[in-house]
């Protein structure tokens, strides 16, 4: 992969709760560099809420 090139992710959340918050923390590395990347939904976490 090079440098700039898009992940695609597919995530799937599921809940037997009324509703969940959650974020998703992504580490990466690339040679020695590393980091951690907090996805959410525009700086809140996402909101899963169970269906019947």
């Amino acid at each position: 992969m090079s440098t700039g090139a898009p992940l695609n992710l597919d995530v799937t959340a599921r809940t037997t709760r009324t509703e969940v918050r959650w974020s998703l923390e992504l580490r990466r590395t690339r040679g020695t560099r590393s980091g951690t990347l907090r996805i959410g939904d525009g700086g809140r976490p996402f909101r899963t809420g169970a269906v019947e």
